[in-house]
């Protein structure tokens, strides 16, 4: 498994994290920068522009720093978010007349119980072999 951090790692805002094994990609996150007044995608093939090569779009939250950017994604690929967070983003930006964001669909978090995780409840994800990539390395 191999992350790579896209953006977000030198700035307040403007994350973008790409999850990657053998078999599947994807994002999690897709956010403009704090000081964008029109926010701008940055240049990842795959993602933004060119054929689609993620398999999802996973959004944690509505802030825009996290999700900012989710009318560039390339339509092919599904953009996941929380239910309620997805309807506290497009009632605001129905209130700022921005067009809604088309999510594909929510979010629900389970245990290894198959319980549905409620919002107090702790989880922990097990992965094996992370590799973190910066991707502005110096």
């Amino acid at each position: 498994m191999k992350i790579t951090i896209h953006r977000g790692q030198n700035q307040i805002g403007g994350s973008i994290i790409e999850i990657a094994s053998d078999i599947s990609k994807i994002i999690l996150d897709a956010g403009s920068e704090l000081d964008e007044e029109i926010p701008v995608a940055p240049q990842i093939e795959g993602l933004f522009f060119g054929q689609a090569s993620y398999d999802a779009v996973l959004i944690s939250h509505y802030h825009g720093d996290h999700l900012g950017l989710c009318d560039q994604i390339l339509p092919e690929i599904p953009v996941y978010i929380g239910k309620g967070a997805a309807n506290v983003t497009n009632v605001a930006r129905r209130y700022t007349n921005k067009a809604e964001y088309n999510f594909t669909d929510y979010m629900e978090l389970y245990n290894y119980d198959n319980d549905k995780i409620k919002d107090n409840d702790m989880y922990y994800v097990f992965l094996d072999e992370v590799q973190v990539v910066d991707k502005f390395e110096k």
